[in-house]
């Protein structure tokens, strides 16, 4: 089964309660400025992708969710996660016997949790997009609360 992941920057439960009492084109306007900061992930996302030909095709499903939190999704694409944290073992048509003894590996090494391009966009990106977040949020909130 393919698989999604998500990157979404959030803040505290308070945050969520008070983005709740913001009328409809508040919420709406909020939901424009995360898109714009979400493609600060996505684009870095897409260069450090670049460099791996199951990364590159994995990207390609790469897409903004349009919600008051940036977010990028990546998926469903079922070299996504191969190409996010590497792997150990051939699969699909590579796992077949005559391929066993191959030397090529059909994914980057496997890291455990380190990010080859998705997750580590996100953390490159991460204080630019919370103080660039935390600005549209109080730009927003000033003006639909007045």
């Amino acid at each position: 089964m393919a698989e999604r992941i998500r990157v979404s920057i959030q803040g505290d439960a308070e945050v969520f309660r008070a983005l709740r009492k913001l009328p409809d084109d508040g919420s709406a306007e909020l939901r424009d400025k995360a898109g714009v900061l979400a493609q600060v992930i996505m684009r870095s996302a897409r260069g450090l992708a670049s460099s791996n030909l199951q990364a590159r095709a994995a990207a390609r499903t790469l897409r903004i969710v349009r919600d008051r939190f940036p977010t990028v999704e990546a998926g469903p694409e079922k070299r996504l996660l191969g190409s996010e944290f590497g792997q150990t073992r051939h699969t699909g048509w590579y796992a077949r016997a005559r391929y066993w003894d191959s030397p090529g590996d059909q994914y980057r090494p496997h890291r455990g949790r380190a990010s080859y391009w998705f997750f580590l966009a996100h953390e490159r990106n991460r204080a630019t997009v919370d103080a660039g977040w935390r600005d549209a949020l109080d730009a927003t909130v000033r003006k639909w609360s007045a």
